[in-house]
């Protein structure tokens, strides 16, 4: 009874490193990661008398997470400790291929679910974000979108005749010209203005138009 009592008192007063370090190390991803699911570390942590601290790293790599915790006590030390963590959700896919500048309807899009920690970040994850937009490159069936894949639909086109509007002295000037390339709203584009034949540059806009900066 006496070395039951005292094997008790012993375990009371050492110190519960390993759950405080659990607790340390989800928070961080959880701060990081609010969607996660975190398996607990296999390997054994080193007892520490201090305050323990944790930091998340800034990418997972295939559903694992290096954590680094560090021990304030004295002695204190560092270790990295490897986390699995999951993160379930949905992806948008391609039905189909794409060429480059096709526009994506939402007869082409599906959703689906997986474990987003396996994945590059930026997916898109609802038909929505990518409805009306153009193929940024030839995309295979299959595809998992992104946004970096997409662009916005064109505002312009190459050859079009446009509205060129700029201002002097507080007034509108309006000409005709042709547009020198293809542009989305608020991109950057070259127009020969069909009068002087000379070419100005400026932004995009809805309805034809370009505004030339003064």
């Amino acid at each position: 009874m006496r070395l039951l009592l005292a094997l008790c008192c012993s375990l009371i007063a050492s110190p519960l490193w390993a759950a405080d370090a659990l607790v340390a190390a989800r928070a961080a991803l959880l701060e990081r990661w609010p969607d996660a699911l975190i398996s607990t570390p296999a390997e054994a942590l080193p007892a520490c008398t201090g305050q323990v601290s944790a930091e998340a790293p800034g990418a997972l790599r295939e559903g694992q997470a290096q954590v680094r915790l560090r021990c304030d006590g004295s002695p204190g030390w560092t270790r990295f400790v490897a986390l699995g963590v999951r993160r379930p959700g949905q992806v948008l896919v391609l039905r189909r291929a794409l060429a480059r500048g096709e526009s994506l309807s939402a007869d082409l899009l599906y959703t689906e679910p997986r474990d987003l920690a396996r994945l590059p970040g930026g997916l898109l994850s609802q038909p929505e974000q990518a409805e009306g937009q153009l193929a940024r490159r030839a995309l295979p069936a299959g595809s998992l979108l992104s946004q970096d894949m997409l662009m916005p639909p064109l505002a312009i086109r190459r050859g079009d005749s446009v509205t060129l509007v700029g201002y002097a002295a507080g007034l509108e000037v309006r000409a005709v010209g042709e547009a020198l390339a293809d542009a989305t709203e608020g991109a950057r584009l070259k127009v020969r203005n069909r009068d002087s034949r000379r070419v100005v540059e400026g932004l995009a806009r809805s309805g034809g138009k370009v505004e030339i900066a003064p």
